[in-house]
């Protein structure tokens, strides 16, 4: 994806460098570590949840779209909806672990950059707005403030604390597409809503790797700050 970030050097100088007991440190090292592999492991399956309807045209195309439109039995009816279920669910779970780990990562910088930590819930915007001007900051600012980073954030909101969006399979003889598509709504953010646009599955795939890759990309600032 990106370049390697070496969680090891940075386990390494916590431990050398830090006074009394550094297991939380650790534990919040390692879990980014264990982000990454979740990450990966619901990614490959996302992408792949509609590889059995090919996007191509053809005879492919014609049994994605035969599906699509209930022209089968209910058994062969069962292949779609298992593919829909498959590409809602993994993508649900990379979106989620995505903004997970931005907060956590917000939690290490606290521990390891702010001369002063926070105390109490400490979230990754409330830590950034605290570092002092330099390198790790200015990534953190370019990460936090991509359009792509908004709409994993709201969506993640809403699917939290509201509802799901709605996620169907769906074909496109305009954009020749077809796959799951996610539904547009609506996130209240503090009285000014933002509303996101429907997208196709892989298009918000595509978005959340690289709002994985700004993680990446700041976790090597801040061993270069640190190390």
């Amino acid at each position: 994806m990106t370049s390697h970030w070496d969680l090891g050097a940075l386990k390494n100088k916590v431990v050398a460098t830090q006074a009394g007991d550094t297991k939380e440190l650790v534990d919040l090292i390692y879990a980014m570590g264990r982000y990454q592999q979740i990450f990966e492991y619901h990614k490959c399956l996302a992408r792949d949840a509609f590889a059995a309807f090919s996007t191509d045209s053809g005879p492919d195309q014609l049994k994605f779209l035969t599906h699509a439109f209930g022209c089968v039995s209910p058994e062969e009816q069962g292949t779609l909806e298992h593919a829909r279920l498959v590409s809602e669910a993994n993508l649900l779970a990379c979106i989620g672990i995505t903004r997970s780990a931005f907060d956590s990562f917000g939690e290490l910088l606290n521990r390891l950059v702010l001369p002063v930590p926070l105390n109490g819930k400490v979230y990754v915007h409330t830590v950034r707005d605290k570092l002092p001007s330099g390198e790790l900051k200015d990534s953190l600012d370019s990460a936090l403030s991509a359009s792509w980073f908004t709409y994993v954030s709201d969506f993640s909101n809403v699917s939290k604390h509201r509802a799901l969006i709605g996620h169907t399979p769906s074909a496109s003889y305009i954009d020749d597409n077809q796959g799951g598509k996610v539904a547009s709504f609506t996130y209240e953010n503090r009285g000014k809503p933002r509303t996101h646009p429907s997208y196709w599955t892989k298009e918000i795939l595509e978005g959340t790797i690289e709002v994985w890759r700004s993680l990446v990309l700041c976790g090597l600032a801040l061993n270069r700050h640190y190390i």
